[in-house]
């Protein structure tokens, strides 16, 4: 059955629905933030070196010592979920009772 312009419209209407759907503005949200933060960690440059006593700003040591620790502290903490979820036996945990 050929389509009729009623269901082009239809599924333009349904697309744009889905475009403006709480997951695509919360992505929008999320990255106008993200830029938002970088453009202020930018801005803030010379004021935080001004803060440090021979630390310049752009020092990769500490560029990389933070991001570490935060990446270790994220490991540390997903470690129990991980350990407890390898303990399940699938088998049992799937099969019907």
């Amino acid at each position: 059955m050929p389509r009729t312009s009623y269901d082009s419209v239809s599924t333009v209407k349904c697309l744009y629905r889905e475009t403006l759907s709480a997951d695509s503005v919360t992505d929008v949200f999320a990255m106008m933030l993200a830029v938002a933060s970088l453009v202020l960690a930018l801005a803030s440059v010379r004021y935080i070196a001004s803060l440090l006593y021979q630390v310049r700003s752009g020092d990769p040591r500490m560029v990389v010592l933070p991001a570490l620790t935060i990446l270790a502290a994220a490991l540390l903490a997903a470690l129990p979920p991980v350990v407890r979820a390898e303990r399940i036996d699938l088998g049992e945990m799937l099969s019907p009772q």
